[in-house]
């Protein structure tokens, strides 16, 4: 819905009698930044990696909810950027070792995509969640979470499916949330600044966004550069992305 008629709904809801007032959800943004202990396996070696910042604050991972939504319904989420980096150097490609990012596909950018359910009330309560990502790993960084630095720094593509059950959430930010304000309908705001009647905002409360055990591989191989490393493929050809307690932090937008 847009924000005309929400305010509208919200108004005729609370004027109405015995109609019963669903509280609603707005759209906007989430900022995460990934805890150190996140790892992901390279052909069987697990590989530790850690949040390389975008901004706002320590924001490496940005995820869109593309809807106001009702409780108990669902929005639809795009991924918008992802920044990471492996905490020590690993081999490369034609000997040598240096550090590895994984950032967003840039050819794959409009089908980072899912949904997330969202039930409770105006006070909080649990989400569900799906996403795919579509990423590369590369010798350097792109540019805000997409893409490598240069051409030939691309090692390897591969996409991966997250999802996340019975998540908490509630209106107000916890802790260390980055904070980008906006007015209602600013889809780059996490916190609006002038909610109607039964309208919240949506902060996940624990510190595991995602289930770590769910992020599976959603291909069945990879699609590495000839003579890239075979270190970067499976046995099974794939690669199995386990980032794991991806949480909320906090800062001024």
């Amino acid at each position: 819905m847009m924000m005309k008629s929400l305010v509208g709904g919200a108004l005729l809801c609370a004027a109405a009698v015995g109609v019963a007032c669903a509280d609603t959800v707005v759209l906007g943004t989430d900022y995460y930044a990934t805890q150190n202990g996140s790892s992901f396996f390279l052909g069987g070696n697990q590989v530790e990696l850690k949040g390389n910042p975008i901004g706002p604050g320590v924001t490496d991972t940005i995820i869109q909810r593309l809807q106001d939504v009702a409780l108990d319904g669902t929005s639809g989420l795009k991924v918008t950027a992802l920044s990471l980096v492996s905490a020590v150097a690993v081999p490369l490609p034609g000997g040598g070792s240096g550090l590895i990012y994984l950032t967003l596909d840039p050819t794959h950018l409009a089908d980072d995509t899912g949904t997330v359910t969202i039930r409770g009330s105006a006070a909080g309560g649990t989400f569900d969640s799906t996403l795919t990502i579509y990423y590369d790993i590369c010798k350097s960084a792109g540019a805000n979470g997409v893409g490598c630095g240069a051409a030939d720094d691309f090692l390897l593509s591969d996409t991966v499916t997250l999802s996340a059950t019975n998540t908490l959430w509630g209106p107000t930010p916890p802790p260390g949330t980055e904070i980008v304000e906006g007015n209602l309908g600013d889809q780059a705001a996490n916190k609006h600044l002038n909610l109607g009647v039964g309208q919240t905002d949506f902060f996940a409360r624990s510190t595991e966004i995602e289930s770590a055990q769910n992020w599976q591989d959603a291909l069945t191989a990879a699609t590495p550069l000839p003579g890239a490393l075979p270190m970067f493929v499976s046995a099974g050809g794939g690669l199995l992305l386990l980032l794991r307690r991806r949480r909320k932090r906090s800062a001024a937008a």
